[in-house]
């Protein structure tokens, strides 16, 4: 598996505190019936996370605050005012429920790295979402704090996950986010030690990814998120990069491949990004991958399904994860790109140095090339024609230019010479 010099997203859980009471909650660092306890007596402020924030910056491309409920820490606009000032994008994850919502808001619209919100939302209404929160009345203050942010301009998705109580409310969760302002309606299965109130049953889970599929395919903006074993059910969501394009930061400084993950790797505080990436902790992680999946032909679909799933149940691997697939299976959502000879392919990535060559990367998705891909790449200024590219490097390259267009990484202009973006 292509490994990378340095995490490209964090995951920042500022505090363990939370104002909701999942009996599914994914921290493994949170105290519960399981007897899963706090590491530690008290978490880290402002200025410790502050030194965390310099030591990522020169690799992170975006960070990823959570918690907990991340707007519980005491000092929570002076970690969000450290994070703007160091110039790097961020998104926050939280259950909605705000001290002060207009202060939150007014805060994250000042800030220009801010690109969004997700909001947890678990169910179509008051009964099925608390039946996950565990919190009387935070249904009417979620839902009230999603219409009040995207009402302000904030860029808001949604949060699910798939349990026993919301199974049938797919298509109405997907109209009740759409009816409050937010962009995407996000689906997660659940991973966690199991709930009886929570799991479904794997017939019940293919029959909730198949709605979801059909509701993406009607025009609705949804997606799935954690990964999903291509060899349970085919699927549109993305393969587990744990451990290698992103890490979680516990509340303590302490580096575990994600969040779901009971596994340590060090400590930003006592070791370096580079030394926590070669660590044993992270090479045991990324061997576990299953030997079955490595030879399926879906394998960089999929990655391994999810492996902190695994240690959680104390499994060898994921237990949605079926028969390897061989051969070359037809490909979900497949699209036929029809380029214009007179479209100039314009750069939308960011791009980092790799020892294979470099990673591109736009928002949470990234794509590795090789140095002549990149190449290739550097001609497609926004002055160039698809037709003199086909001239200067034949079809091959016109291939590579669709690929990431249909991934969004090159938008292809009509119009006159527009130089560099």
């Amino acid at each position: 598996m292509l490994k990378l010099s340095a995490p490209l997203y964090c995951y920042l859980e500022l505090t363990p505190e939370c104002n909701n009471h999942c009996p599914g909650c994914s921290n493994v660092f949170v105290a519960d019936k399981h007897n899963r306890h706090l590491a530690e007596p008290s978490f880290m402020n402002a200025k410790l996370w502050h030194s965390i924030i310099r030591k990522l910056k020169p690799h992170v491309k975006c960070l990823r605050i959570t918690g907990g409920e991340p707007t519980l820490h005491p000092e929570f606009e002076a970690i969000i005012n450290c994070i703007q000032e160091s110039d790097i994008p961020f998104v926050i994850f939280t259950n909605g429920r705000w001290h002060d919502p207009k202060r939150l808001i007014s805060l994250l619209s000042r800030c220009s790295r801010f690109e969004g919100l997700l909001v947890s939302l678990h169910g179509a209404n008051k009964e099925t979402h608390e039946a996950f929160s565990g919190a009387q009345g935070s249904f009417k203050e979620t839902i009230r704090n999603i219409q009040h942010a995207s009402h302000e301009g904030i860029n808001v998705d949604t949060n699910t996950v798939i349990t026993k109580a919301n199974l049938g409310q797919i298509e109405e969760i997907v109209n009740l986010s759409e009816s409050l302002g937010a962009n995407c309606t996000v689906f997660n299965r659940y991973i966690g030690i199991s709930v009886s109130e929570l799991g479904v049953e794997p017939d019940e889970l293919r029959d909730a990814l198949g709605r979801i599929h059909r509701i993406k395919e009607s025009g609705a903006s949804v997606k799935l998120g954690v990964c999903i074993p291509q060899c349970f059910q085919r699927n549109s969501s993305n393969g587990c990069l744990a451990g290698n394009a992103f890490w979680s930061i516990d509340p303590w400084g302490n580096v575990r491949p994600c969040n779901h993950a009971p596994v340590f790797c060090g400590n930003l505080f006592s070791s370096s990004v580079e030394e926590i990436v070669s660590s044993s902790a992270l090479e045991k992680w990324h061997d576990r991958i299953p030997e079955q999946c490595v030879h399926c032909s879906l394998f960089t679909n999929c990655r391994g399904g999810c492996r902190a799933q695994a240690m959680l149940l104390e499994r060898k691997k994921d237990d949605l994860i079926g028969m390897p697939i061989h051969g070359r299976p037809e490909e979900q959502g497949s699209i036929e790109l029809e380029l214009e000879s007179s479209a100039r392919p314009i750069l939308r990535f960011d791009a980092r140095r790799e020892n294979f060559g470099y990673v591109l990367i736009r928002g949470n998705h990234f794509v590795p090339v090789t140095a002549d891909g990149k190449a290739l790449l550097d001609e497609c200024n926004g002055y160039l024609t698809l037709g003199e590219i086909y001239e200067r490097f034949g079809g091959e390259a016109l291939d590579f230019i669709a690929s990431l267009h249909s991934e969004g990484f090159i938008d292809l202009a009509q119009n006159s010479p527009l130089g560099t973006p």
